[in-house]
């Protein structure tokens, strides 16, 4: 009988098949790097309801493409040591590695123009509740939490003065009032927040007027006057904005920004603006927004923001800064506050203002 045949064990790759794969990463690296970057730099300023998605994960991007970069010069430095200069432009091509350098140069360009969108503020990291402050938060508590009674001990210990939720109910609305020994409150009665629930304003002083602006499915704004014989009146306008999931909704989130915009324009007195506005301060809108609202400063405490929002698989790293506390432009903004994250997808957001 004939032997049978034993099984070839698989062959190893000689050292030249694996430089022959390097040299098409070498080849074709440029071209996804500049492709992403490309994507960033224009996310900034192209107002197209995908890039939203891009736009809003700006710095994760950028720290992602400039580690491929720095891999890739890594790998660019080893085969030319290998091969020699001569042998890699040959391989490479020059197209490719001018594509390189446009990416490094696109590179530059967005990281650069991000910062400045977000100019920080020179204020101090936590709260110090000191006289003569007034102290503005909001957070949402997330539709389908049940703890929220539990853990309201991080929004009582902030001993915050005015306070904006989203997706509440009444009944979180007026634990939260009795826990804070505020006697003044205020919720909306158009389910208009994430799956049916409400927005709601927790205040000391009094809220002689409310009443919203702006109702859509799970978009909804407020305007509340309030006025204290401490600070005078001041507007305070509760937002909870349209996810941009679709054309449709990104369209309906530019309306509501731009009635929010001109309301905020016609007010008379100091005005703050404070909820969940579903994106982050690199995205057109939110840029748009800041420019047309002249009257009001987005407290941002650093040119990184720290996250407020953690709903995605990843967590830690595709999460986005979207909750902020909009106050008066002539306020002195004197300390902000991000609570940690537990039973909501969302972070508490506190600030003390002079105004």
């Amino acid at each position: 009988m004939p032997k049978q045949s034993k099984r070839s064990k698989p062959k190893r790759q000689s050292a030249p098949q694996r430089l022959d794969k390097v040299l098409w990463l070498l080849r074709y690296g440029p071209v996804l790097l500049a492709v992403i970057l490309l994507l960033a730099a224009t996310s900034l300023n192209l107002r197209w309801w995908p890039l939203e998605f891009v736009v809003s994960y700006m710095p994760q991007l950028l720290i992602l493409s400039w580690v491929l970069l720095m891999i890739y010069a890594v790998m660019l430095t080893w085969y030319m040591f290998i091969h020699g200069a001569k042998q890699f432009y040959k391989g490479v091509g020059k197209a490719r590695l001018g594509l390189l350098l446009l990416a490094g140069m696109i590179g530059v360009y967005s990281l650069a123009h991000s910062i400045n969108v977000v100019s920080a503020l020179d204020i101090e990291d936590t709260l110090s509740h000191q006289s003569g402050r007034l102290t503005v938060g909001t957070f949402n508590k997330l539709y389908r939490s049940e703890n929220f009674a539990r853990d309201a001990s991080l929004i009582t210990a902030a001993k915050v003065d005015v306070f904006s939720l989203q997706e509440v109910e009444r009944r979180e609305i007026d634990y939260l009032k009795t826990s804070l020994n505020h006697p003044y409150s205020y919720i909306t009665e158009c389910r208009c927040s994430a799956d049916n629930t409400e927005v709601g304003l927790i205040s000391r002083y009094p809220i002689i007027n409310a009443r919203t602006i702006y109702e859509h499915p799970n978009s909804v704004i407020a305007r509340a006057l309030i006025s204290s014989e401490e600070y005078g009146d001041f507007v305070v306008y509760i937002v909870h904005m349209h996810v941009p999931y679709d054309r449709g909704s990104y369209e309906l989130r530019d309306d509501a920004y731009n009635l929010l915009s001109r309301s905020i324009n016609q007010e008379s007195l100091p005005t703050f603006a404070v909820g969940d506005f579903n994106t982050t301060v690199y995205s057109p809108d939110m840029q748009d927004f800041t420019a047309n609202s002249p009257g009001i400063q987005n407290v941002v405490a650093r040119a990184w923001p720290k996250c407020t929002w953690f709903g995605t698989v990843l967590h830690e790293f595709a999460c986005a800064r979207i909750d902020y506390v909009f106050a008066p432009q002539d306020a002195s903004v004197k300390s902000l506050e991000i609570g940690r994250q537990d039973y909501s997808d969302h972070r508490s957001v506190i600030v003390e203002v002079e105004i």
